[in-house]
């Protein structure tokens, strides 16, 4: 199978597990990409979407079950 670099979009083969080498900048093709990546997420080129904006594209909520009550109710 080979992948894409998400910043270039070259052709990068599948890592092999057992060479570690193989594993060195994936999903990048190479260290530079690995660091223009790491940029843009510093640059909040990349935004991670709050519940508010899920809900206006029409995917569901996140659901917590009544676990995170669980730590809201204990005082540390």
């Amino acid at each position: 199978m080979k992948f894409r670099c998400p910043v270039c979009k070259n052709v990068i083969p599948q890592p092999v597990e057992g060479e570690k080498e193989s594993f060195r900048y994936f999903p990048f093709c190479s260290e530079r990409c690995k660091l223009v990546d790491l940029g843009a997420w510093f640059d909040c080129e990349y935004k991670i979407t709050d519940q508010a904006k899920r809900l206006q594209i029409g995917e569901e909520p996140y659901q917590d079950n009544g676990i995170l009550s669980l730590f809201k109710s204990k005082k540390y």
